[in-house]
């Protein structure tokens, strides 16, 4: 109500909404949002300080038991946390200016900043069961007006505050790929002496919904009359939810059968029927994509307590003559985990989904700058390194209309973080 009522603006301009990080969470890498706090200002303002606060959290809810009511009990278990909470200062850039205000006349002021986001941080998570959502939150605080306004002083806006939400996307690591630029590949080979040698090879390690998942098979009898019946691929989830301090989990599985792209029937009625001979096919299954699959998601390595992990099951049933009238049948089988990525970087079907995105350089950030590094996340500490730009198009003066010094890009303000 208040805010709705104040002439004076704030909002946040990300460069990119979306933000990837590479590779494991135990990696020693940072990855970087960048974005700018915007002043759109209708009058002069007396400003006492703007800050950006980055906020992540976590939520976990699911219930257990029979249905509600005479012979049945449930419980419900619930659990939130805050496991970053910084504050990064915009204005004033240091604790001596505290009391300093800042006058600004009518006009838009930009205010660019950027984050180093540590590698173990989670990512970002949203299923029914559970959630991780990241944040952020500019606030301008300004000194109330005491004259020209013809609102009473309790209904003039004192805090204005602005949100943007931010996705956290882990990508694959450089692991997924061989020496010499090739995805690396999952491949089962066994040998049975007594029926045939069978050898399965998925082409890729990590799949995005909506992407595609090549599967080779080659199959070499050592006995007659054996008939290749069908060949289906089956993604297996598995959801772990923790509360430690309640002393309780949550498992739940989901199992998605893969399609074929050429929408092909399942059944293959193959016969191999020389000895010496062998069968042998590639064929490319389509993972589901995230909007005609709901209960597929990505997969997560980070957090301690929210885990979603995958694995994949290339089945391959195979009948051959028995002594009974009726044909024997057994299952050449690769099991493996996969890597299923986040809908973010997922293309079309012949793309290669797992590849770091590309940006255009965006021309509003032409110079280089120091970062607001938050490290040490394990530890539940954060540091920060002030960035202010005030737009040079725009007076810039104190209350006494001398003008304000220059930021100082050399002071480092440690903030206390919440560990999980």
């Amino acid at each position: 109500m208040i805010r709705l009522l104040s002439k004076n603006t704030v909002h946040i301009d990300l460069v990119e909404p979306v933000v990837y990080l590479r590779g494991s969470h135990q990696d020693d890498t940072h990855t970087t949002v960048k974005g700018a706090v915007i002043l759109d200002l209708q009058d002069s303002t007396l400003i006492k300080n703007i800050t950006v606060r980055l906020l992540g959290q976590s939520n976990t809810a699911w219930e257990e038991g029979g249905p509600t009511g005479v012979g049945g009990q449930q419980r419900r278990f619930q659990s939130s946390k805050t496991f970053i909470d910084s504050i990064i200062p915009i204005y004033p850039t240091v604790q001596s200016e505290a009391e300093r205000l800042m006058v600004l006349s009518p006009g838009q002021y930009r205010y660019p900043f950027e984050l180093c986001l540590p590698n173990s941080l989670p990512e970002t998570v949203n299923f029914e069961e559970a959630k991780v959502n990241y944040k952020l939150v500019a606030t301008l605080e300004k000194e109330k007006r005491q004259g020209n306004s013809l609102l009473p002083g309790f209904l003039q806006s004192k805090v204005d505050t602005a949100e943007q939400e931010i996705n956290l996307v882990r990508l694959a690591s450089d692991a997924v790929f061989t020496s010499d630029g090739l995805r690396e590949s999952i491949t089962a080979q066994h040998q049975l002496p007594d029926l045939c040698d069978y050898h399965i090879t998925v082409e890729k390690s990590a799949v995005s919904p909506g992407g595609i998942l090549p599967v080779s098979v080659r199959v070499i009898p050592h006995l007659k009359g054996m008939r290749i019946e069908y060949v289906h691929v089956r993604l297996q989830e598995r959801r772990d939810l923790k509360i430690p301090e309640k002393q309780v989990q949550h498992s739940l599985e989901k199992h998605h059968y893969l399609r074929r792209q050429d929408h092909a029937k399942m059944k293959v009625n193959a016969d191999i029927d020389d000895l010496g001979s062998s069968w042998e096919d590639r064929i490319v299954f389509v993972v589901p994509e995230a909007d005609s699959c709901p209960n597929l998601h990505h997969s997560t390595m980070a957090h301690p307590e929210i885990s979603v992990q995958h694995w994949l099951q290339v089945t391959v049933l195979v009948a051959y003559p028995s002594e009974s009238s009726k044909p024997t049948q057994r299952a050449l089988v690769l099991d493996s985990k996969i890597t299923v990525l986040n809908e973010c970087v997922a293309g079309h079907a012949d793309e290669d989904c797992v590849a770091l995105p590309k940006y255009k350089a965006d021309s509003r950030d032409d110079h280089p700058r120091k970062s607001h590094n938050l490290d040490h996340y394990s530890h539940g500490g954060y540091c920060a390194y002030e960035l202010v730009e005030p737009n040079p198009q725009q007076s810039v003066r104190d209350v006494f209309g001398l003008p304000l010094p220059p930021p100082a890009y050399d002071e480092q303000i440690e903030v206390r973080g919440v560990p999980i």
